[in-house]
């Protein structure tokens, strides 16, 4: 052992031997009880003005699985309906379907199954969630009981992991595995042809460990998502609406290595898969994770999955980075249809801001939650942003042409994206020849058939933002 080892094995001892012997000294007490009652009165590290963590659950889950159906599905449905669709999102949530016991899910995929026995190696069970990637353990074979309370304070517990703990029964450990900050931003854009453009941003701000201080050693996920998704249950024998169900990975185990102050940029393109169950562009979000490869401890009092998986130390949606930055998402002031026979005309007034980039209309004739949508991307006509290959427009109006038949209902979704890739999204219901309703933030979903024009866009608001021309919070001025 070399002298920097050997002084900082005795700094902890010694530390230990301080709180044990004199737990009413300098306001550190000996840790007793669960893991939130040790944090009371415990010795706690700065936390960055302003930081907050949102933990993910990872959960996994079978709709023909009873001991699933039975209460922890609805349980954890019922936790994310709560405040999932909140700007601020608490916390993110990935759900995995599974095929246990031989049962049906046609929202199960090989990457799904792969992620469960990432998770539980060898014999695996559900339902079972891993907060913070394993963090908390709830289910599974070796995890606490899962329900509503139990998670919800997991949740919690999570939350807490920012203000670190000393634990004089492991003082050496806790001075090295401080939590790791993290700021994360993730943004997507819908590319018109059945694609999605991803973006994501880490900084590094620095840890809490006192000694053998490291850089961030971390492992990118970003899970694409799937909200609103009807499947049939056999458990429940008949059809069940799903949130959050995962689609595939945009970014798998991406490794990189930040020291304090340092940031990096990861941009992919991830194209709709072919599924059972058709995945619908209008409801996909996704989920980015950063893990930190170097710690797979859990705080005493806390059931930790016992396999060595790298703990999350921050989440972010597309939703949540709008609401970090303070960013306004682009709407639909108003919208006109014209008709002649089956050809069909839109007209739309965008409020946006930060300048409209691209949007697209997401339709069908069958109904508000078929399987099969169409889509056209609008023309967009406004004053031109800064820059000659910039292609966001101010106080854009838009047109789009589709053809459908009129004696059908119209149905019809707008997704709209900014100059800083903010997503907005708008329902327009009861559409006539004298105009449309419009209901913001709706659940309308969207098949993707074309739009080559859609994918370009996407494609240079990747290039721009690489380059920094893309900048969060820059008002674009007009030529």
């Amino acid at each position: 052992m070399n002298r920097t080892r050997l002084s900082m094995a005795v700094v902890a001892v010694a530390f230990s031997m301080l709180v044990t012997f004199s737990p009413g000294c300098c306001g550190l007490e000996l840790p007793r009880g669960n893991a939130s009652a040790q944090a009371t009165g415990a010795a706690m590290l700065p936390v960055p003005d302003g930081y907050v963590h949102r933990p993910v659950a990872e959960f996994f889950t079978g709709l023909s699985c009873p001991s699933c159906m039975g209460g922890p599905h609805p349980d954890m449905e019922r936790l994310w309906g709560e405040n999932g669709y909140d700007p601020r999102q608490d916390f993110t949530y990935v759900v995995f379907h599974e095929l246990n016991g031989g049962g049906v899910d046609d929202l199960n995929n090989d990457e799904a199954t792969e992620r469960m026995r990432y998770y539980q190696p060898g014999v695996s069970g559900t339902p079972d969630v891993n907060f913070d990637g394993g963090y908390i353990e709830l289910g599974g074979m070796t995890g606490g009981t899962l329900n509503y309370e139990t998670a919800k304070s997991a949740i919690q517990d999570c939350k807490d992991r920012v203000n670190t703990v000393i634990d004089p029964r492991h003082p050496i450990q806790s001075l090295r595995n401080g939590f790791k900050f993290v700021k994360l931003e993730v943004r997507q854009m819908f590319d018109g042809k059945g694609g999605f453009a991803v973006l994501v941003k880490a900084e590094y701000l620095g840890t809490t460990a006192l000694v053998e201080t490291k850089s961030l050693n971390g492992l990118m996920y970003v899970f694409m998502i799937e909200d609103n998704v009807t499947a049939f249950s056999k458990t429940e024998g008949k059809d069940v609406l799903n949130h959050n169900v995962f689609r595939g990975f945009a970014f798998k185990a991406e490794s990189f290595t930040l020291s304090n102050g340092q940031s990096k940029q990861f941009s992919t393109t991830w194209t709709i898969p072919d599924a059972k169950v058709p995945i619908k562009p209008a409801d996909v979000s996704c989920v980015a994770v950063v893990y930190d490869a170097d710690d797979t401890t859990s705080q005493p009092g806390t059931q930790g999955n016992p396999n060595r998986v790298p703990r999350a130390v921050q989440s972010a949606t597309p939703l949540s980075t709008a609401y970090d930055n303070q960013l306004t998402a682009p709407r639909v002031g108003s919208a006109s249809l014209s008709r002649s026979g089956e050809k069909v005309k839109l007209q739309a007034v965008f409020d946006a801001p930060k300048g409209l980039a691209a949007a697209y209309a997401l339709y069908n004739t069958e109904a508000a939650n078929a399987t099969n949508w169409s889509v056209a991307q609008f023309v967009l006509e406004g004053v031109e942003c800064e820059g000659d290959t910039c292609a966001v427009y101010e106080n854009a109006t838009g047109t789009v042409s589709l053809e459908a038949p009129a004696d059908r209902p119209l149905f019809m979704t707008v997704l709209m994206y900014d100059g800083n890739m903010t997503q907005g999204k708008a329902d327009l219901s009861n559409i006539t020849a004298r105009g449309a309703v419009v209901k913001e933030n709706g659940g309308i979903p969207g098949w993707a058939v074309g739009g080559v024009l859609g994918a370009a866009v996407a494609l240079g608001v990747i290039y721009l933002w690489k380059k920094g021309k893309l900048p969060l919070g820059k008002k674009r001025q007009a030529t």
